[in-house]
């Protein structure tokens, strides 16, 4: 088995370099909300698509397959987002002791699971593997596991960097969302898309973009790229992308889905070169472009 620290999944972030930009709305901490004690394992099983409320338009759906059963579950999206606020604040407040190695230089190398798991008091672990279960099409493996009575967070090592990065923050939003929680959640199907998804694991999925993708950083490192906040194509925009007019772009970005995706994936504007957007976050390209559509920046 392998203990994760951090590293592994900031190596991207912190070759940015980038000052604490933006982190004021860090500084004042909030007490966090406890957890209860008793047995509770809610594994997160995902075919490697990270972003699991997505189906196969790239639109969300919430559905429930447990029809007829009471779920306790936040009240809004808006909760949601400021219980990941509260939670970045406090980590902010405690990064001395989080990195007593040193506290990192990049804004955006902080906002890891793995600190966020240690700042509530839980052991965070990166397994070879989670196991795997059958069902129609296929296979699917366990991407992360919580063990309530052990205090500690498994993440499965059989998958990519980004996926590891949400799949520990979603688990991460389990704990502070959903206490309550006493059995296993499953996501179907070998890509994730078409699934019908209950509240709760919608609930965790969207504190791991909250969480990952701060709006507040998200938009900063948006303009300092693309110099605008939000992104028209137009003759200029066109040439700067790709070095071609827009009428030429045909198929590549017929619409806005490919459009955000080119634009979470870019390296280069206007003749300048950077790390993409999907990069600095240590997020997928997919996660990424949804999050600037959520935004309104594309």
């Amino acid at each position: 088995m392998k203990y994760f620290k951090g590293s592994k999944l900031n190596a991207r972030r912190s070759l940015l370099e980038n000052p604490y930009a933006h982190l004021e709305q860090l500084e004042d901490p909030i007490p966090m909300y406890s957890t209860e004690a008793d047995v509770v394992s809610a594994s997160r099983r995902s075919p490697k698509n990270q972003y699991a409320q997505l189906d196969g338009d790239g639109r969300l759906s919430a559905t429930s397959p447990f029809a007829g059963e009471a779920r306790r579950s936040v009240d809004s999206f808006e909760n949601v987002e400021r219980i990941a606020i509260d939670l970045q604040r406090n980590i902010w407040h405690e990064r001395n002791r989080l990195w007593p190695n040193g506290v990192p230089k990049s804004a955006m190398a902080m906002l890891d699971p793995s600190k966020a798991s240690a700042f509530l008091g839980y052991e965070f672990e990166v397994a070879d593997t989670l196991g795997v279960y059958s069902d129609r099409p296929g296979k699917i493996a366990v991407a992360g596991q919580i063990d309530r009575i052990k205090r500690q967070i498994r993440i499965s090592a059989e998958f990519d960097t980004p996926v590891q990065m949400f799949t520990a923050a979603h688990e991460v939003g389990h704990l502070l969302l959903h206490p309550h929680l006493n059995h296993l959640h499953r996501d179907r199907g070998l890509n994730g898309f078409g699934v019908a998804r209950d509240r709760v694991e919608l609930e965790a999925d969207k504190f791991a973009v909250y969480f990952l993708l701060p709006e507040k950083l998200v938009r900063k490192e948006f303009e300092s790229s693309f110099i605008t906040n939000a992104f028209f194509l137009t003759e200029e925009t066109a040439y700067a992308l790709l070095g071609k007019p827009s009428h030429e772009f045909g198929k590549l970005l017929g619409n806005r889905r490919k459009l955000s995706r080119y634009l979470a994936s870019a390296k280069s504007y206007n003749g300048l070169n950077f790390y993409s957007m999907a990069e600095r976050f240590s997020v997928t390209v997919e996660t990424m472009a949804i999050r600037l559509e959520e935004l309104g920046i594309v």
